[in-house]
């Protein structure tokens, strides 16, 4: 079995402006009223903003998040998706908190320096508690939501 390490370099090269020009034709596509896509994934968004900003990151190394994508815009649209009652986030404004989309808004605070917010009106206290509260202490088993969704990507 061939390491990384002694894998060839692709043959072509990566093509930043044409995956940057995707990202960014893919995040108003989405956003708009009238997409289909955007209304049958709309519960996904939250992970959908983590990857674009992720890829964004890797794009464009260099450059400040500010400038890469509108992340005022971004984290405004972040926090309507928190749920201070339970302490996590939803998918999109509106959506039941759940462990996976509160892991993905973590990471876009973290992706755009953000993660003082959490410091604001007992936010962080909050999200320990959601993220504690979804791990059964009898059975070690993690649960997503309030509903009880096991899955093995929260173990």
């Amino acid at each position: 079995m061939a390491s990384f390490a002694s894998t060839p370099a692709p043959s072509s090269p990566l093509l930043a402006t044409l995956h940057t020009s995707y990202i960014t034709n893919l995040s108003k596509s989405l956003s708009s009223a009238s997409s289909y896509e955007g209304s049958v994934t709309a519960h996904l968004r939250m992970s959908g903003v983590y990857w674009s900003l992720a890829t964004m990151s890797l794009l464009h190394p260099r450059a400040s998040m500010n400038t890469q994508m509108d992340s005022p815009s971004i984290l405004t649209w972040l926090w309507t998706c928190y749920d201070p009652n339970a302490g996590g986030f939803g998918g999109n404004a509106g959506h039941d908190a759940h462990l996976l989309y509160t892991l993905s808004a973590l990471q876009i605070l973290a992706l755009t320096g953000n993660m003082a917010d959490l410091d604001k009106e007992g936010r962080r206290a909050a999200i320990v508690k959601f993220v504690e509260g979804r791990i059964d202490a009898e059975t070690g088993v993690v649960c997503g939501d309030k509903w009880g969704e096991t899955d093995t990507r929260f173990r």
